[in-house]
């Protein structure tokens, strides 16, 4: 097994191998485990994701306002009913096994109504929900139910994620274990098995980080790199375009690309050409995408919020940089990014990983930098630098975006401080700062081993946390 897994993951380092199979077992259990256990809609705005899903397999040209079938509508309401008595009041009731029980009278009318639960989900492409658009068909093909749809539909976009993770470890040069540790944080599992854009972005995202850090290293040490894996990389990174803003500015990684195949003669004419056109390219289809969905303040129509409006928003921070730049300095400074938010509901126990807990997957996270293969090659120094600072200047770019967005789009206008951020936005990008090593500081197997299973307590929490609340 441990050969094969080795193999597979072009790994020579057989601890690692076993340490990258626990980590994926314990990702797979606790993934599988949520999907059937957690409350419909209990993960954030799942109920307007899945809305947003149902209209789009109706018509992938759905406006804002799509339909969905009055039964499929009976079953948003009734479980955002439970979430808001959830709310209310402390209760573990957000998970259970038997939660299908309270859907017993649900009606199976097929009957299609207007729907505004899509309406906050209307600035997200229908590429984004490719795979559970996919599901509802195949579900509607063979007659499943209401329920049985909904659990379909979950199962199949954490089936898709945790492929896609699989063959992003299978594919990058080294960090393998870095890798794994961000898809072990509880938060960024809990994605995996929750309906909603972050899903598929999360898994385009950790592709796109191996195939590049790949075709990096290979022209780095002057290696042949095919017009397959450069296509993939094409591939992979017009995904990111059309999924979640702001994993677009992942392109950005082509710059060092481009400037050490050109300094180096190590990357061809062609490929910085299409390189360079493709950047553009992606940078222009962005743009037209902002611009389509400028006018769609989801958070005025569906949550009834006032007072936000992007065009006033941006007059405000023109007419007072100063007073921005501070809003925006104390706001990221001042974030709890080790806020491990789990879903809705005031158990807070519950739902909740204590941020000394937390600590455990991000110290891990940096320490497993030094976490090597035995067969892990050493680029030149120049190389290392330039990914290694440049990535980090992209990395602090996407944080910055991130709470421009949710300034421009969840804010009210003047306010002191940026709403509506919540740390999972922040976690799929630690790839950026998994770096080229220089081969020293090397941890031997066994400190590599504890930083792996410290690694694992936050998520171990989590699960011990689920099995306590089903068993009361």
């Amino acid at each position: 097994m441990v050969n094969k897994v080795s193999s597979f993951f072009n790994v020579e380092n057989k601890k690692h191998s076993k340490l990258i199979l626990i980590l994926l077992s314990l990702i797979f259990f606790t993934g599988i485990f949520s999907v059937f256990t957690r409350y419909p809609m209990s993960w954030f705005d799942e109920q307007v994701h899945y809305a947003r899903v149902l209209t789009y397999s109706n018509n992938l040209s759905a406006s804002a306002e799509g339909y969905i079938s009055e039964s499929e509508q009976e079953f948003l309401s009734k479980s955002m009913g439970k979430i808001a008595q959830s709310l209310g009041q402390e209760t573990p009731e957000i998970l259970s096994l038997n939660w299908k029980e309270d859907y017993k009278e649900l009606s199976e009318s097929d009957r299609l109504i207007k729907t505004k639960d899509s309406v906050a989900a209307a600035i997200y492409t229908p590429f984004v929900y490719t795979p559970y658009i996919v599901a509802v068909w195949l579900a509607k093909l063979f007659s499943l139910s209401t329920i049985s749809t909904f659990l379909f539909v979950r199962i199949v976009g954490f089936l898709t994620v945790f492929t896609m993770l699989i063959f992003a470890i299978r594919k990058i040069p080294f960090g393998k274990l870095s890798m794994l540790i961000i898809a072990s944080i509880p938060t960024v599992t809990l994605s995996f098995t929750a309906i909603s854009a972050d899903t598929l972005t999360y898994g385009l995202i950790f592709l796109y980080a191996a195939q590049f850090l790949y075709i990096y290293q290979s022209l780095s040490l002057e290696k042949s790199v095919s017009n397959r894996d450069f296509v993939f990389l094409l591939i992979y990174s017009i995904g990111l375009v059309f999924s979640k803003v702001p994993s677009f500015a992942l392109v950005g990684l082509y710059i060092p690309l481009i400037y050490i195949g050109a300094k180096y003669k190590i990357l061809s004419k062609k490929w910085r050409v299409i390189l360079t056109s493709a950047i553009f390219l992606y940078a222009l289809l962005t743009v037209a995408w902002l611009l389509m969905i400028r006018n769609l303040n989801a958070n005025v129509s569906y949550y009834g919020f006032k007072n936000i409006d992007q065009a006033k928003q941006i007059s405000f921070i023109i007419q007072h940089p100063l007073r921005t730049i501070r809003v925006f300095v104390d706001s990221i400074l001042n974030y709890p990014y080790f806020n491990f938010q789990l879903g809705y509901s005031d158990f807070t126990k519950g739902m909740y990983v204590p941020t000394l807990v937390s600590l455990f997957s991000i110290l891990s996270f940096f320490y497993s930098f030094r976490i090597q293969d035995n067969n892990q090659s050493i680029i030149r120094k120049e190389s290392r630098i330039i990914y290694n600072v440049f990535s980090k200047f992209v990395f602090v770019g996407i944080i910055v975006l991130i709470f421009l967005i949710f300034y421009l789009q969840n804010t009210e206008v003047g306010s002191e401080s940026i709403a509506g951020l919540q740390a999972r936005y922040f976690f799929p990008f630690l790839v950026l700062l998994i770096p080229f090593t220089n081969g020293k500081n090397v941890l031997d197997d066994i400190l590599s081993d504890k930083i792996i299973y410290l690694s694992t307590i936050p998520l171990i929490y989590y699960l011990l946390l689920m099995i306590y609340q089903l068993r009361n």
